[in-house]
């Protein structure tokens, strides 16, 4: 058994590492085609990363020394279809005509290998009829072609990581997995008895998208930033100007105004024409408006990242300089009088932010510049419950 919980134990300890990567694209998705990603999605798309984590680890695991698989010569591929069927009648012992011999044939290795490998894909006929809604034709394909890439993985020693294939290609896998992967089809209904259709899900997932949560925000702050980032880096860089590495560093005048005029431009110029979008915002669907849920003016937009980043963004650099750089030892300095200035403002925003989050009210500084987000999902986009 070995064989089979030691790739589930490798998944389990690589999971969340690879489920963050994996569920990025998906989450981006998600938010431009909902507006949301409630709890039971998220858990079902993770068992689904996991399986299939699972799963293919099973095909590839235990990895072996390159050198030992060099010194292999066992065949590389079995290509005779239906080949299991006369391993299973020529050494399980089974005699159609012999009941005392059936339980050891359903023990043996060779019915548990074909049958553990029709159990493999099974899963997957399950998500994709009952979350990708699938059809029967496209499961098979789909079951199919996932079975191919794993006898690949096989067949080429791990996309030629190794110098042979360490494990047996079998045209016969092929045949299990997506036999099993149909027969996973067909049960796909009995989840229904357990867990909502998945056109209630989306549903769900519209109505949640009607409203714009703060980790939607948070994912398009991520996003506008990453590509802010981006931007300075490819300027510093054509530019010929060293980049930030400390924080200290910041204190550059030139780096000062790359960032103030990215800012001013990404976060109040472009929302200004654009409606309210920024690239992070239109990806998962809202934009800026102010109070009478009207495009926001130039003057909103300026209090808004003013405040933001303007206040809060040099009190934080400020104070991160003053950590770094102030000489505290004479108690009176003026460096002392700037950190508890820094800290009283931060502190203030902080405060306000959680109770924003907690209440699901407006931040400060969007109740001072009249601003706030909305959802633009389209009514049309909703589905039928």
């Amino acid at each position: 058994m070995s064989a089979y919980t030691f790739p589930v134990e490798v998944g389990i300890l690589l999971f969340p590492f690879l489920a963050a990567i994996l569920m990025i694209p998906f989450v981006l998705i998600q938010y431009r085609k909902y507006g949301s990603f409630p709890f039971l999605k998220i858990l079902i798309v993770y068992s689904f990363v996991f399986y299939l984590l699972c799963a293919y680890f099973m095909v590839i695991l235990p990895l072996p020394e390159i050198s030992e698989v060099a010194k292999m010569t066992t065949p590389y591929a079995e290509t005779t279809p239906f080949h299991f069927v006369t391993v299973f009648l020529n050494q399980s012992g089974f005699q159609y005509n012999n009941l005392s011999t059936y339980l050891p044939a359903l023990l043996s290795h060779s019915f548990t290998e074909p049958f553990f490998n029709m159990l493999l894909l099974l899963p997957l006929g399950v998500y994709l009829r009952y979350y990708f809604k699938r059809s029967f034709g496209q499961t098979v394909l789909i079951c199919f072609a996932v079975s191919l890439f794993f006898e690949l993985s096989q067949l080429t020693g791990l996309f030629f990581i190794y110098p042979r294939p360490y494990r047996l290609f079998d045209v016969n896998d092929l045949m299990t997995n997506t036999v099993g992967g149909m027969l996973g089809y067909y049960m796909a209904p009995l989840i229904q008895f357990i867990l909502p259709s998945r056109a209630a899900l989306d549903q769900r997932s519209y109505e949640k998208g009607s409203r714009v949560s703060f980790f939607r925000r948070f994912i398009a702050y991520l996003l506008d930033w990453s590509l802010i980032s981006f931007l300075a880096i490819l300027v510093q860089l054509l530019g010929k100007q060293q980049l930030i590495v400390t924080i200290s560093e910041v204190k550059n005048q030139r780096t000062l105004l790359l960032y103030g005029c990215l800012i001013i431009i990404y976060f109040v110029l472009i929302p200004f024409l654009t409606k309210g979008r920024t690239l992070g915002k239109a990806i998962v669907k809202i934009r800026l408006v102010n109070r009478e849920h009207q495009n926001c003016s130039l003057w909103g937009l300026i209090v808004r990242y003013g405040l933001l980043y303007g206040v809060v963004g040099l009190t934080s650099t400020g104070q991160c300089l003053l950590l770094e750089t102030a000489d505290f030892t004479v108690v009176e300095s003026w460096e002392m009088f700037g950190l508890l200035a820094c800290t009283v403002i931060l502190l203030i925003f902080v405060l306000n932010a959680l109770y924003a989050i907690l209440t699901k009210r407006l931040f400060l500084y969007e109740r001072i510049s009249h601003t706030e987000h909305i959802s633009t999902i389209s009514v049309k986009e909703k589905i039928e419950p």
